[in-house]
């Protein structure tokens, strides 16, 4: 699947009562052919739960398809509920690749 956005549920954002720094994760996407897709760091914070992270895709190269999804963070305290994986349900790739770089994708509509 062409992956929209990763989404993720935490049941706790690594802060505790004595120390509240936030804490980071970051995010991969492995696609099939075993490339590696970095989504970058993003701050956990049970305010912002879920934590939507889009996906942005280089419209010059072929998209990827991702089967797995690599979540990588330093606290014990982090607790992680659900991990979802959200794609185009409307993916025209010949339309998107049409796109004129001021423009934004609506799959409704012809751009």
């Amino acid at each position: 699947m062409v992956a929209a956005a990763v989404i993720i549920h935490l049941a706790a954002d690594g802060t505790s009562f004595i120390d509240q720094a936030q804490c980071n994760i970051t995010v991969q996407l492995i696609d099939t052919k075993e490339g590696i897709h970095s989504l970058g760091d993003w701050r956990l914070s049970c305010r912002t739960n879920p934590l939507v992270i889009p996906v942005s895709h280089d419209l010059s190269m072929a998209f990827y398809h991702t089967k797995a999804i690599l979540l990588m963070f330093r606290s014990d305290l982090v607790a992680i509920s659900g991990v979802g994986l959200r794609s185009f349900q409307f993916f025209d790739p010949i339309t998107i690749s049409g796109c004129q770089s001021n423009e934004i994708y609506n799959p409704m509509g012809q751009r």
